[in-house]
């Protein structure tokens, strides 16, 4: 594996709070403390106000790909969570996540470089840099749900992009990002297993945004009522009571 000392242009002395980050972000560059450079894996990292959602395939070993490390093929990781700034350091704070992580909690300092975002490790020694794809506007919303059944999921849409995090009752939890189109809706990453991945009816079932109907694509018959634990509206300043429409990604 190549290393490579990376040499970061000039910062940008702006202070950055958590207002400044609503939008979905793309990784462009992680680099760990041995100067071990990773471009190849698909990281997107999704932001509200508050709530945050991270989905990433790794195709590199690092620092931040244990699993990696120990399998030496791509695989998946992902969480649905907060995230939490404190004078400063971030920390990503996840409620669901799909594999179970031993270590210090996951905190970052924050830095503007030529536009883009630059995440220092507080923990664990690591840069990463980060794109923001798009940024979040009106109407744009993140919620986290939880039913009568006890399952807990958060969905964040954020542009034309729309982010389901789902706890399993009896196995790991699915997290899937997807990107609405026009003509359907496409397939960015998930963590559910082979086949077409459906993407859920989104509608806000009362003006005060307290509780949301999710339903499966053709099936409105069987939607099923959440009640929202925490709704956002991405630092915007609108009320989420729209409707989203889902559908069948296929891979």
């Amino acid at each position: 594996m190549d290393k490579i000392s990376v040499q970061h242009p000039a910062k940008t002395a702006t202070i950055i709070s958590r207002g400044d980050l609503a939008g979905v972000w793309k990784r462009a560059l992680l680099a760990d403390e041995k100067g071990n450079e990773d471009r190849e894996s698909i990281v997107y990292w999704v932001q509200g106000a508050r709530l945050c959602a991270d989905i990433r395939e790794h195709r590199r070993a690092s620092a931040l790909a244990g699993a990696f490390r120990e399998r030496g093929s791509p695989t998946m990781d992902a969480f649905a969570g907060e995230l939490i700034d404190s004078n400063g350091t971030f920390r990503w704070e996840p409620v669901l996540r799909l594999n179970h992580v031993e270590g210090p909690p996951d905190e970052g300092r924050l830095t503007w470089i030529d536009g883009d975002l630059w995440e220092e490790g507080v923990h664990i020694a690591y840069s990463e840099q980060w794109t923001r794809i798009v940024e979040a506007a009106a109407g744009d919303f993140a919620v986290a749900l939880d039913d009568e059944r006890g399952r807990q999921a958060y969905m964040l849409k954020v542009g034309t992009f729309l982010f389901h995090a789902l706890s399993g009752e009896r196995g790991q939890a699915e997290f899937s990002l997807f990107e609405l189109k026009p003509g359907g809706v496409n397939l960015v990453l998930s963590t559910v297993g082979p086949g077409p991945v459906a993407c859920p009816n989104i509608e806000f079932a009362d003006l005060g945004g307290t509780s949301v109907w999710l339903s499966a694509v053709g099936e409105n018959e069987q939607r099923v009522r959440w009640q929202v634990t925490q709704l956002d509206d991405c630092g915007r300043g609108t009320p989420a009571i729209g409707k989203v429409s889902g559908g069948v990604a296929m891979r």
